[in-house]
């Protein structure tokens, strides 16, 4: 919302404070630095965002395939044990899994 605000409507510093303060963010220096990071550093959010998305993808794939053997910490595990990887791979190995 703060990058569309930011970057799309040309939001400055004061209208930025007044959406984080709705948020129980009233500190000014918090509210400079947040301000000043997206500013700086557009389109940053939504790159982690859509990370999310495909684990969430990613989850719902290993709960279809295990079926009853599917357990939070079994996922998790798999997910982490497998390193760096993209997200194609990562299905695939899921797939091959029992």
């Amino acid at each position: 919302l703060l990058d569309l605000l930011i970057h799309g409507e040309g939001a400055g510093y004061d209208q930025v404070a007044e959406v984080l303060g709705k948020f129980g963010i009233d500190s000014p220096g918090t509210c400079e630095a947040i301000y000043t990071y997206i500013a700086e550093e557009p389109c940053n959010y939504p790159k982690y965002y859509i990370g999310y998305l495909e684990i969430l993808q990613l989850q719902d794939t290993a709960r279809s395939h295990w079926k009853d053997a599917y357990s939070d910490l079994r996922f998790h595990t798999f997910y982490l044990e497998q390193g760096t990887s993209d997200f194609s791979s990562l299905e695939d190995l899921l797939l091959m899994t029992n």
